[in-house]
């Protein structure tokens, strides 16, 4: 099967982005992902046990925050978290 690949990078303000991670978060709970942007589209489904990987570092007047989640759909894991993240405001 041939890979596909989708990117988007952009500078937007807050609400755009907490669209986007509404988006998402809708998404994950429709097990449907499609992600558009400049004629490109990919659609992903994600089901089962997914991996979730957060980093934050800040630098001075630099701040990053990383999100990633990885699934493989063949294999339908239904296994518990193996680590529990809190995010508050």
């Amino acid at each position: 099967m041939a890979e596909e690949r989708f990117s988007f990078e952009s500078y937007q303000d807050t609400e755009t982005i907490r669209s986007y991670l509404e988006s998402l978060i809708e998404g994950i709970g429709k097990q449907r992902l499609l992600l558009a942007a400049e004629g490109k589209e990919i659609e992903l489904n994600p089901a089962g046990l997914l991996r979730i990987t957060v980093n934050a570092r800040r630098k001075g007047d630099k701040n990053r925050l990383s999100i990633e989640m990885s699934w493989n759909e063949r294999k339908k894991k239904s296994a518990e978290p193996d680590k529990i993240m809190e995010i508050s405001s």
